[in-house]
């Protein structure tokens, strides 16, 4: 018995999901990191596009990677929020049940408070971090100035990979749906 093949599949994807990030990063034209520059991103990206176009000699395998990452980010998404949402109903009741039957006293339930209210505060102190990433221009606040900004670093690529782009939205609307 032999293999169909000896030659081993291209390796264009799976992608790593850190590389995963930094590539949904650049195309949400966030600032990554100091050290992680937007042309070594760029770079990953033409590279892994590069190989998807050997793979199907044309844009078609453009296409198909940015259907492929969009449709793993959106349904990755959908179903952390839908996960979250559910944990978050579910302890509660759980909570309250166990405090109704008499699992839990006062003190218990002070804990358990003090315990989640901790971690919503240390959850809360990202957001400034996060909107000073988000803040190009740095002038301390969101403003349409930052959005063209991000537009514009985003724009260069878009145009290059025009179906890499299409099916990245595409691929984030369909997984995000189902």
């Amino acid at each position: 018995w032999r293999a169909r093949s000896s030659r081993a599949p291209p390796s264009c994807l799976p992608i790593p999901p850190m590389r995963l990030a930094v590539l949904l990063l650049l195309l949400a034209g966030a600032p990554t990191s100091a050290k992680t520059t937007v042309s070594r991103v760029e770079r990953e990206v033409e590279k892994i596009i590069g190989r998807a176009l050997k793979v199907t000699k044309g844009a078609g395998g453009e296409t198909a990677v940015g259907v492929g990452i969009g449709f793993a980010a959106g349904f990755t998404c959908k179903q952390v929020q839908a996960t979250a949402v559910s944990v978050c109903l579910a302890a509660g009741a759980a909570g309250v049940g166990a405090y109704c039957l008499g699992y839990l006293n006062d003190k218990q339930v002070e804990k358990i408070k003090s315990t989640v209210q901790s971690k919503a505060d240390a959850a809360a102190a990202l957001l400034p971090r996060i909107l000073q990433k988000l803040d190009i221009d740095r002038d301390g606040s969101l403003t349409t100035l930052d959005g063209k900004l991000a537009l514009s670093r985003v724009t260069p690529f878009a145009k290059r990979h025009v179906g890499f782009t299409g099916g990245l939205v595409g691929g984030l609307v369909v997984g995000y749906i189902l």
